[in-house]
């Protein structure tokens, strides 16, 4: 995953030159619809786990949708950013220039998902009284 983000950052930068549209413009939207969208998820996962509720149709079918952009775009811009056999191919239009921005957060966010996990997880590890990490339980 980080080799795909490091290949799609590249490409957005080197289609600077090449893609025949206005690039800051391209470039953040994609990236903020992707962030906008991230943030209605966990926003709405978050208010039904807080509530003690399910979600709402309408909010599952939004996530549900959400998560099926991503691999759509990530399928799509793959000859762009990590083709199968040789270089990459030139990024050309506004349409491919925002889906390899739409797909670097989720990129970034499925990086950080282990460390996360890890942190959810160590906080809830119980230590014995007088232990004061996991080190010290190991030596004893």
């Amino acid at each position: 995953m980080a080799f795909l983000t490091y290949a799609s950052t590249r490409q957005l930068f080197l289609a600077r030159v090449t893609a025949h549209a206005d690039w800051p413009l391209t470039v953040g939207t994609g990236l903020a619809a992707s962030a906008a969208l991230i943030a209605f998820s966990v926003v709405a996962y978050r208010r039904a786990g807080r509530h003690s509720t399910s979600l709402s149709p309408l909010a599952a079918g939004v996530i549900f949708g959400i998560g099926a952009l991503y691999p759509g775009g990530m399928i799509y811009a793959r000859p762009a950013v990590m083709p199968e056999a040789g270089p990459p191919e030139t990024v050309t239009t506004a349409f491919q220039l925002g889906v390899i921005a739409f797909t670097v957060p989720a990129y970034l966010g499925i990086i950080m998902l282990p460390g996360w996990t890890w942190r959810k997880l160590a906080s809830t590890w119980r230590l014995p009284a007088g232990r004061h990490s996991r080190a010290d339980q190991t030596r004893s």
